[in-house]
């Protein structure tokens, strides 16, 4: 499921030109997309709430470090690898990220610097 809202929001960005992409919406799919091809994305299913978090090693990895039980992410500070919080097939914070995604705030910027010098200059 998660996997599936995180293609549908690639491909959503994918369809607006670079340059009127959101940078942050840009910058977290880049993100959970290299996650998923390393292997770190994991999910805690509870039912009708579902956690994404990030581990450190991928599930095939066989390094010592990996499979140490010791050294395993503690549940102390599980909370720092919440990557997204799913209720009922809407994640929230992929939602948060994508919002505004075809408006970059920079583009707006230059704009209204440029105006600004347009009416300092009459």
């Amino acid at each position: 499921m998660f996997r599936e809202q995180l293609i549908q929001s690639s491909t959503k960005l994918i369809q607006v030109g670079e340059p009127i992409r959101n940078p942050v919406s840009v910058q977290h799919i880049k993100w959970l997309e290299q996650c998923y091809n390393e292997g770190l994305i994991r999910r805690l299913n509870l039912g009708i709430l579902s956690v994404i978090w990030l581990d450190n090693y991928d599930k095939d990895c066989s390094l010592y470090k990996a499979v140490c039980p010791y050294l395993k992410p503690r549940f102390v500070t599980f909370h720092e690898r919440i990557v997204d919080v799913g209720f009922l097939d809407k994640w929230w914070l992929l939602k948060r990220k994508m919002k505004d995604y075809d408006i970059n705030e920079a583009e707006f910027s230059v704009v209204q610097i440029a105006n600004n010098r347009d009416t300092i200059s009459t």
